[in-house]
């Protein structure tokens, strides 16, 4: 079924799903766990507002690049967070992004 709704084109929603994807892999430095909450986040906006069985037809196609839903990306922040590893997947103090202890690079 092809449905289009305030500028959501359901034919188009694979190609905005690729275009989305490659956004977030160029911005997420290889980690994998901040590619898929940052492509999850950009997919949040797009269909933010769309009618629930719209939503869930473009949420069921979006999980083929990885989204998940925000209850999802708590749950794997958490568990993250609970295994010692930073926001972006990593361990903290082997984080590009600085999570960990940044004396670690002080002494080098």
């Amino acid at each position: 079924m092809n449905v289009e709704h305030e500028g959501f084109q359901e034919s188009r929603w694979g190609d905005m799903c690729v275009s989305m994807a490659a956004e977030a892999t160029r911005r997420c430095g290889q980690s994998y766990d901040l590619y898929v909450q940052m492509f999850s986040e950009l997919v949040d906006l797009k269909v933010g507002g769309l009618p629930a069985d719209i939503l869930a037809r473009a949420i069921a196609r979006a999980e083929r690049w990885d989204y998940l839903s925000a209850e999802g990306r708590a749950k794997v922040q958490q568990e993250l967070a609970d295994g010692g590893y930073c926001s972006h997947g990593l361990e903290s103090n082997c984080c590009p992004m600085d999570c960990g202890d940044s004396t670690v690079w002080e002494s080098i």
